[in-house]
């Protein structure tokens, strides 16, 4: 989450702003450390699109997507 709220900060050129002043894209990141623990962050989540696969000793299962912003990129 802190990359993301560092690319919103430092996200300043007026092509790359939406309407309400906030990046006018999304960044996703998918992250795993040795012990197992993963998650799942971006700018903005939508619908199916913020969700990720991931498969625990439970089997193969989808996982929500933790978002920094809500909406999307585009309003």
């Amino acid at each position: 989450m802190e990359a993301l709220r560092r690319i919103r900060q430092y996200t300043i050129e007026k092509r790359l702003l939406n309407s309400r002043g906030l990046p006018n894209f999304n960044v996703n990141f998918y992250v795993l450390n040795k012990a197992g623990e993963y998650a799942g962050v971006a700018m903005y989540s939508h619908n199916e699109e913020g969700r990720y696969a991931v498969c625990t000793e439970n089997g193969a299962e989808l996982a929500k997507v933790e978002a920094l912003l809500e909406g999307s990129s585009s309003s």
